[in-house]
């Protein structure tokens, strides 16, 4: 999907709960949403406001997905905002040329992430969608951090 009205046809609803969400829609992945709420660095200061409907919700805001969740109850309910980027958006954050990107990427996956000279693949294969291995790159890139399955670290 490459344009933001196909990822919109692939919600069901606006407001739909987490364990309801298939796994196969990159923004309904645990793991890239814990990936992009560790990830300070990418997340907007301001975020748009919205009425929460449930414990658990995506929102869309023009271009923007948003994961907003409820920790707590009544008084120390506390509302979390998570920007989950697209992979589009991911690549903008990086500035390059296509080619430059593509190269980029290309030699991070290959050369970061996995050892061309054998069949070791082990830590490509721990990413389950190609939103997190962007983020990765993103985050290596710009502010030298690598994913260790829960924090990002320098």
């Amino acid at each position: 999907m490459d344009t933001t009205e196909q990822y919109k046809k692939s919600i069901v609803s606006p407001f739909e709960p987490l364990e309801n969400i298939e796994r196969a829609n990159w923004y309904g992945d645990p793991v890239f949403i814990k990936m992009c709420e560790k990830a300070e660095e990418i997340q907007p200061v301001t975020c748009p406001f919205h009425v929460l409907e449930s414990r658990e919700v995506f929102i869309w805001d023009g271009d923007d997905v948003w994961f907003h969740y409820a920790v707590g109850d009544g008084k120390d309910m506390v509302i979390r905002k998570v920007w989950l980027p697209r992979q589009d958006q991911l690549q903008e954050m990086l500035n390059l040329n296509l080619i430059a990107l593509c190269r980029g990427f290309r030699d991070f996956a290959f050369n970061d992430y996995a050892d061309a000279t054998t069949d070791e693949v082990d830590p490509i294969i721990s990413f389950d969608s190609m939103e997190q291995l962007w983020l990765c790159f993103v985050m290596s890139s710009l502010y030298q951090k690598t994913w260790d399955g829960g924090a990002w670290k320098k």
